[in-house]
């Protein structure tokens, strides 16, 4: 059991790195391959530190020691203005379009759901057209006996 223990401590937290580049402003795809990329040069790392004769919970504190600390490696990649989102570039041309944008979905998001429930939706429209018609015979009628009356 310590054997892991030791070994998930010197593991670098991926995770929270892409976390932290997204929060940057750095597009989802550059931070996932980002962080892809320095998992991989990580477990070369360690491989190639085994391979020297280092058992595996010293091989990873050594290719953590390597690799650095992954905040200061976020804060430069938020540094790369090529790989931010073109919002955070851009923020004025956002502020322009972006409400536009969802101005021109939200009546698309009826049909949408509309298609994606189709048989609930003539259900409804079935139920909604009888009533309506049972509602203007009755109406109907009611206009008959007012005027025979």
């Amino acid at each position: 059991m310590q054997f892991w223990r030791a070994a998930l401590m010197h593991d670098p937290d991926f995770q929270r790195l892409s976390v932290q580049l997204q929060a940057a402003g750095i597009g989802r795809r550059h931070a996932e391959r980002s962080v892809a990329e320095l998992k991989d040069h990580y477990a070369d790392l360690v491989e190639d530190l085994q391979s020297r004769g280092l058992d595996a919970v010293a091989a990873r504190a050594e290719a953590s020691r390597q690799l650095g600390d992954l905040s200061v490696l976020g804060q430069l990649f938020a540094k790369a203005p090529k790989l931010r989102a073109w919002p955070y570039r851009y923020p004025a041309l956002a502020r322009c379009l972006l409400p536009v944008a969802c101005l021109a979905v939200l009546p698309v998001t009826p049909v949408i759901a509309g298609w994606q429930h189709a048989s609930v939706v003539m259900r409804w429209a079935f139920a909604m057209l009888a009533s309506a018609a049972f509602t203007a015979i009755l109406l109907g009628f009611l206009q008959l006996s007012i005027q025979l009356s």
